[in-house]
């Protein structure tokens, strides 16, 4: 089986009084009678270069892939095994609806060469689509629950085979789910629709059926697709994307100037980073805030405070630079298994946020106290004037140089790169930033001449501890990154995995994936015809 589309050729001489009538107005059936064969011609239409690539990383990001198309059921299969979207050796059966004369059919078509055992042929009862539970005779529900019975004991275990749903078939199935007041059969139904990945012969009403079933099973769903039968299916799943600047087009939120479905890896990656990128900012926020807030709330138990010139330094030369370069860092080049959090509220976002509030408080509250152990310290107090706040300090001087660098820390810390983005030092903006912000704040604040002036630091301050203030803010900023990388990255993460997959695995369908991804046109003439439907983990997405 190998996927071709094949013509009949034949031909014959028409006689004279059929050559003084316009072609038009022969009838069909006596001009294409008696016809002497030609023989057949066969085409192929072989899937773009960049399908299989593509299916196969959604694969090893463990998305599942699904075809709907309006081509012959063969043909569909033949693409999904050459595009690795089911293995070569899998044993395929064909699930179609057959009407001969008054009696109706379900049949289950064995592909499988070395194990065929002919075709089953299941009679059901006719069902008016039309019409609703209520309005069926209950003799007729009745043999509706027998033959589904019969069905779904001949269905193949999907552990070793495939089954490829006709659209005749998907539409009567879905109405037989409805009708039959059998819960078992309905979800045996429905489970065996979310576990098949690919569908034939599907108008444009059953694709938008299809995506509106996997919704509804709590499916985030995707679409791409090429063609005018395509509007319908674009516009009803969350996420639509045209490969066409023709009717799919208008209705489609995305439309690609790359016409095959490699355009979805793009928005997948450019979606997860901009999802990642977004809760760095909101962190960052909630931390940077923090942080200002701790050395302010410690220095006013102190009756000191942070100066003006030391809020200016730090929002004009540490944050405001860093809020607009962090976004540049691209999208990670491998499409990760893992889902960025899907709210700020999730136990992933709380745990980050929280352990790095307690930890740059508990690292600004200990350096204050190793401070006034010190021989050379000078309260604040002790120099201040009668009712007001000391403004220089050298309880304000270390504090503004701990705290300024752990901004840095922890921007750091929450830019670590993959699964989702690049490695942060790939931003070069955002590199020289962070290089230029650390390099002026270590050369003015070691430079006694103008550390008083512009970080009203006072010159009581010795070198050494400067220093050692650099170097507890250095430590501080490795147990930030740490902590964010393995128990925020590592652990939370892992905990929060094993949430989602015992959450999908309660389906008892396609127990790793969540999130459906419909893409069309695998093939590069194709215009109405293959679509996959991906699934991933829903949060994104």
């Amino acid at each position: 089986m190998d996927g071709y589309r094949v013509l009949a050729l034949a031909y014959r001489d028409l006689e004279q009084d059929e050559c003084e009538i316009h072609i038009d107005d022969l009838d069909r059936t006596a001009s294409e009678a008696k016809l002497n064969f030609v023989g057949f011609a066969i085409f192929q239409n072989k899937p773009k270069p960049e399908s299989k690539p593509t299916i196969q990383t959604l694969n090893r990001a463990q998305i599942i892939s699904k075809m709907s198309t309006g081509d012959n059921p063969l043909t569909a299969i033949s693409v999904a095994r050459e595009v690795s979207m089911i293995s070569q050796n899998s044993n395929v059966f064909i699930c179609d609806f057959i009407e001969k004369e008054d009696e109706n059919f379900l049949q289950l078509q064995n592909l499988h060469k070395d194990r065929a055992k002919g075709d089953d042929l299941i009679p059901v009862p006719y069902i008016d689509l039309t019409l609703g539970k209520s309005e069926i005779s209950p003799g007729k529900i009745e043999k509706l629950n027998q033959a589904l019975q019969i069905y779904l004991q001949a269905l193949p275990k999907f552990s070793i085979t495939e089954v490829a749903f006709t659209g005749r078939a998907f539409a009567y199935l879905l109405a037989a789910k409805d009708l039959t007041g059998n819960l078992e059969y309905s979800k045996r139904i429905m489970e065996v629709i979310y576990r098949s990945k690919i569908f034939a012969r599907m108008q444009p009403n059953h694709k938008i059926k299809l995506i509106e079933v996997l919704q509804g099973a709590g499916r985030l769903v995707a679409m791409v697709g090429d063609g005018a039968n395509d509007v319908g299916a674009l516009k009803t799943a969350d996420v639509g994307v045209a490969l066409s600047e023709a009717e799919a087009s208008i209705s489609a939120p995305f439309s690609s100037k790359v016409l095959n479905i490699s355009a979805l890896l793009e928005i997948l990656r450019e979606g997860r980073c901009t999802l990642a990128t977004n809760f760095q900012c909101f962190k960052f926020m909630a931390l940077y805030s923090m942080i200002q807030f701790t050395a302010t709330c410690i220095l006013y138990l102190q009756l000191a405070n942070l100066a003006d010139m030391q809020f200016l330094w730090q929002d004009l030369f540490i944050i405001i630079p860093v809020f607009v370069t962090m976004s540049f860092t691209g999208p990670c080049d491998e499409l990760s298994v893992d889902m960025p959090p899907d709210s700020l509220f999730s136990l992933t976002c709380l745990v980050s946020v929280f352990g790095q509030i307690l930890l740059q408080f508990v690292g600004q509250l200990i350096l204050l106290l190793i401070l006034k152990q010190q021989d050379f310290f000078v309260p604040a107090d002790a120099t201040r004037d009668p009712g007001d706040f000391n403004l220089v300090s050298q309880e304000s001087g270390t504090l503004f140089a701990y705290s300024s660098m752990l901004l840095i820390a922890i921007i750091l810390a929450f830019s670590i790169g993959p699964p989702f983005r690049k490695h942060w030092y790939t931003n070069i903006s955002f590199t020289i930033v962070i290089i230029v912000s650390i390099a002026l704040l270590l050369a003015f604040f070691f430079a006694t001449a103008v550390s008083l002036p512009l970080y009203s630091v006072p010159d009581s301050l010795p070198a050494g501890f400067r220093f050692w203030t650099m170097f507890a803010a250095f430590i501080t900023g490795v147990i930030m990154f740490l902590f964010e990388r393995y128990v925020v990255n590592g652990v939370m993460a892992s905990l929060e995995r094993m949430r989602r997959m015992k959450r999908h695995q309660s389906f008892q369908f396609d127990a790793p994936p969540a999130n459906v991804i419909q893409q069309e046109s695998l093939r590069p003439n194709a215009k109405n015809d293959s679509k996959t439907s991906d699934m991933l983990e829903l949060t994104l997405a």
